[in-house]
């Protein structure tokens, strides 16, 4: 695991609630529920060991392609076909592969 204070130039990462908040902020239109889920899911990226832990921009891509796809709720299926909007090395992708998409999305 890696520290959170360690990837931040302010030394804290936004919680869920703040980064919900940010998504709703900057996408007006989406769904309260799936900004919850991709705020959930990014946290526990973020507390992942990746290369590239994801920021606000990478929360933001993803929600914007799941709103692109016309999707309201972030399952497995969904994550796993778009997650390369949020994670951007294929180190990444696969190292969350292997730990589990649905223990992420359920954390």
């Amino acid at each position: 695991m890696r520290s959170n204070a360690a990837a931040s130039t302010t030394g804290r990462t936004p919680r869920p609630r703040p980064r919900d908040r940010i998504l709703r902020r900057r996408l007006p239109g989406i769904d309260a529920a799936l900004a919850e889920q991709i705020a959930r899911a990014v946290h526990a990226l973020r507390d992942a060991d990746l290369l590239k832990p994801p920021g606000v921009a990478e929360s933001l891509d993803w929600a914007r392609a799941l709103i692109e796809l016309d999707r309201d709720v972030l399952d497995t299926a969904t994550a796993a076909a778009t997650l390369g909007a949020v994670l951007k090395y294929r180190e990444d992708l696969e190292r969350v592969a292997r730990a589990g998409l649905d223990r992420l999305l359920a954390g």
